[in-house]
C-alpha cells in the first residue's frame, strides 16, 4: 500500500464533517499489469453520490511549478483509467486552502482548472472542514 498523504485523515475528517461517508480507502484502479491507487472513496448520504478523492499537500516544496505539474499529470491518468474502467465516480483533487489561494489563483491554476476540467475540493487544513466545490 502506498503511503498516505499528509493531509490524508484531515480530508477524511472534513469529508465526514460534510456529511459524506468514506467507503473505501487505498482505493486500487487495475489495469493490465500495473495499478493505481486512489486515496478515498466517499458517498454522500443523502444523494448517494459516491467520489474518489485524491488528496494533494501543495507544501514544502521546492518548485510549486512542477508539484502542479505531477499533481495535474497524476489526477489526469487516473481520470483516465477510471473512465477506461468505465467506473462511475467523479475524481476530485484535494487541495489545502493556502494552495488553492495561491497556485490555483494564477493565471495557470486558472487555465488549469478550466481546460484540464480539475475538480477541486478546497480543504481548510487547520478546521478540518471543505471550503469549496470546483
Amino acid at each position: 500500500m502506498p503511503a498516505k498523504d499528509k493531509y490524508h485523515q484531515t480530508v477524511k475528517n472534513a469529508l465526514v464533517k460534510a456529511n459524506w461517508v468514506i467507503s473505501n480507502e487505498q482505493v486500487a484502479l487495475k489495469v493490465p499489469r500495473r495499478a493505481l491507487t486512489v486515496d478515498l472513496e466517499a458517498t454522500q448520504q443523502d444523494t448517494k453520490v459516491i467520489i474518489l478523492v485524491e488528496v494533494k499537500v501543495f507544501e514544502n516544496m521546492r518548485s510549486p511549478m512542477k508539484y502542479l505539474e505531477l499533481a495535474i499529470g497524476q489526477y489526469a491518468l487516473y481520470r483516465a483509467v477510471i473512465e477506461w474502467l468505465k467506473i462511475d465516480r467523479v475524481l476530485y483533487m484535494a487541495v489545502p486552502s493556502p494552495a488553492y489561494e495561491t497556485i490555483f489563483r494564477e493565471e495557470i491554476g486558472r487555465i488549469a482548472i478550466e481546460n484540464l476540467k480539475l475538480r477541486l475540493m478546497v480543504f481548510n487544513p487547520d478546521t478540518e472542514e471543505i471550503e469549496r466545490w470546483i
